[in-house]
């Protein structure tokens, strides 16, 4: 059985060892830091943040008290990214100086406005900017670096 809260801060006082933010985007950072305040590991549903300065705020919150953030990117745990984080490992692809990716679908205007609405704060892709310095953290992070660094 579970657990009713009135509250956000009833949740993250209550003896949980880790919280869930599947709040609307624009929640994600307030409700993060909450739980990170309260030394709750916190697993935040996509979009991590909805700018990069909300992204380092999580992050540098999580690393001051040691505990565990991360976004909740269900694809990083099929078996194949396993296969090719042990090719990475062992040498087998090379030097990886560049890596690009890209998810696609088709959706209509009117379905889904919000993703076409980017005044909305509720889709961090809208802005480049911020994607490519949140890029630059994770890629710091796991130690990527650019051919030209």
């Amino acid at each position: 059985g579970g657990s009713a809260y009135g509250s956000y801060e009833e949740l993250v006082a209550s003896d949980v060892d880790a919280i869930y933010v599947a709040t609307p985007h624009p929640m994600h950072e307030p409700n993060t830091l909450l739980a990170l305040n309260a030394d709750k590991a916190v697993l935040c549903e996509k979009p991590f943040a909805v700018n990069a300065a909300q992204s380092s705020r999580m992050i540098a919150l999580a690393k001051q008290k040691g505990l565990l953030l991360v976004e909740a990117m269900w694809s990083r745990f099929l078996p194949h990214y396993r296969v090719i984080r042990q090719l990475i490992a062992e040498g087998q692809l090379g030097e990886i100086i560049s890596i690009s990716a890209d998810h696609g679908q088709f959706l209509p205007l009117p379905k889904h406005y919000r993703l076409h609405a980017p005044e909305s704060e509720l889709i961090a892709h809208q802005d480049s900017q911020d994607i490519m310095e949140i890029m630059d953290q994770i890629r710091s992070e796991i130690g990527v670096k650019y051919p030209f660094e």
